[in-house]
């Protein structure tokens, strides 16, 4: 919704209208769509999710042309301040017991931010690293691993580790 059609006369209005209209039935339709799929899984799945996605996928296959849900969809962003100024006032009702759990929020939040940072990096590592590089990490895995072996048991007992053969040098350089 631009100053330019805003400005416009009647028939332009009119069809500014009807162009929000039917945008806003298109997000409904998607919606119920969603909530019509979410009650047919056998588990709890939230339907408005399921209906985004709907969207997302007829806007991404072309079926719905952007400029179809543009301004229904602008119109409700200019809206959406309005959906948390409830919930932001609702929360000064309870400022005794978010102050006396606080250090629990802080710490779930940086506990979470943690998992989440770790957990992203090591999927991006996974994504990043060719077959080769995971074969050649694994070998060396193995190897550390042997090697530490190795020295427990000459910790242990030192006949124990002089009656494993000892490696030739050039296999040790083949595996790495």
């Amino acid at each position: 919704m631009t100053a330019k059609t805003a400005s416009s006369g009647p028939g332009q209005r009119a069809r500014l209208a009807l162009n929000i209209l039917t945008g806003f039935i298109i997000i409904l339709a998607c919606l119920f769509a969603g909530r019509l799929a979410a009650a047919c899984l056998p588990f709890v799945f939230p339907g408005n999710i399921i209906g985004l996605f709907i969207l997302f996928l007829l806007l991404l296959l072309k079926v719905i042309p952007v400029a179809r849900i543009m301004d229904a969809g602008t119109l409700m962003m200019f809206g959406m301040p309005l959906f948390y100024i409830p919930a932001a006032t609702g929360i000064m009702d309870y400022l005794n017991e978010l102050w006396s759990s606080l250090p629990a929020i802080i710490i779930a939040v940086l506990s979470g931010v943690a998992l989440i940072i770790l957990g992203t990096g090591g999927i991006f590592q996974w994504l990043a690293e060719g077959p080769h590089d995971r074969a050649r990490r694994k070998t060396a895995y193995r190897r550390a691993r042997n090697i530490k072996m190795l020295a427990r048991l000459r910790k242990l007992s030192p006949e124990a580790a002089s009656s494993h053969p000892a490696e030739p040098e050039g296999a040790r350089n083949e595996r790495f």
